[in-house]
C-alpha cells in the first residue's frame, strides 16, 4: 500500500463518517479501515502464491478486527468499511472504487462449484448494515441497498433496492389473504421503493384496524421511500 492509497482511504472515511474527527480518529479508531489495509497485503501474498501465509493472517485480521475478508477477494479504492463488525467477504468478490459498506454486510456465495461464484460489486455502491448479497450477481455502479435487505439477483445501476417491511396491520392481513387476483407478497424478496409504495395503495384499502387509517400507512410507506436510510 503506498502513502498516497492511504492517503486517499483516509480522506474517504473521514468525508464519509461524520464521527471520525481527524485523520489520527480513522488511523486508530476505524477497524473496518485497518482490515482493508491489512486485506491488501494478504492479497499480494495471495497473489504471489504464499496462500497459506495470507490466510494465516486473514484470520488474525478476522480475530482483530472483526472484519473477514478473504485473501482472494479483489477490493478497489477508496472504500470505507464503516464500524465493520461483522462484514463478510467472500474469496471471488469484486468491489470496485468508492463503495460504502455498513457493519454487517455479507457478499456471500450460492454454490459450491470452484469459479466465480461471489457478487460484483460496481463503483460507488451503498451497502447498507445487514445487507446480504449472494451469488455471482452484479450491482451495479451507484445502486443503494437498503439496510437488512437479500439480494440473489443482479441490480441495474443507481436502483435503489429496500428490505420488505410490514406496512401495518392491514398490510399483514392482505399478505395473509390476498384480494381476487392478487398474489402476497413472497417473504423474503427485496422491495424497490415503488413497489412498497404500490404495496401500500392496495393494502392499506381495508377498514382502519387498531385506529391506524389507509391514509397514514400510505404515508408512511411513501416517507420510508423518500428518505431510503441504509444504516
Amino acid at each position: 500500500m503506498t502513502l498516497r492509497e492511504l492517503r486517499e482511504d483516509v480522506q474517504a472515511m473521514r468525508s464519509r463518517d461524520p464521527a471520525s474527527r481527524s485523520a489520527l480518529d480513522v488511523l486508530l479508531f476505524a477497524p473496518g479501515m485497518r482490515a482493508l489495509w491489512r486485506h491488501r497485503l494478504e492479497h499480494a501474498l495471495w497473489t504471489h502464491g504464499a496462500r497459506f501465509l495470507a490466510r494465516l493472517l486473514a484470520h488474525r485480521t478476522r480475530r482483530k478486527t472483526g472484519v473477514e475478508i478473504h485473501p482472494g477477494a479483489r477490493i478497489g479504492r477508496r472504500v470505507v468499511i464503516d464500524h465493520g463488525m461483522g462484514v463478510v467477504i467472500g474469496e471471488t468478490a469484486v468491489v470496485g472504487d468508492d463503495v460504502h459498506l455498513y457493519s454487517g454486510v455479507v457478499l456471500g456465495a450460492t454454490s459450491r462449484r470452484r469459479g466465480v461464484r461471489h457478487p460484483m460489486v460496481e463503483d460507488g455502491v451503498v451497502l447498507g448494515a445487514q445487507a446480504i448479497v449472494l451469488g455471482p450477481v452484479r450491482i451495479g455502479r451507484g445502486a443503494k441497498i437498503g439496510a437488512g435487505a437479500v439480494v440473489r439477483r443482479s441490480v441495474a445501476p443507481g436502483e435503489v433496492i429496500c428490505a420488505v417491511t410490514r406496512v401495518s396491520a392491514a398490510a399483514s392481513e392482505a399478505r395473509v389473504r390476498p384480494a381476487v387476483g392478487e398474489s402476497s407478497q413472497q417473504p423474503g424478496r427485496p422491495l424497490r421503493c415503488s413497489e412498497e409504495a404500490g404495496e401500500a395503495s392496495r393494502v392499506a384499502l381495508p377498514a382502519q384496524r387498531g385506529g391506524e387509517s389507509a391514509a397514514a400507512a400510505m404515508n408512511a410507506a411513501k416517507s420510508r421511500c423518500d428518505e431510503v436510510s441504509v444504516r
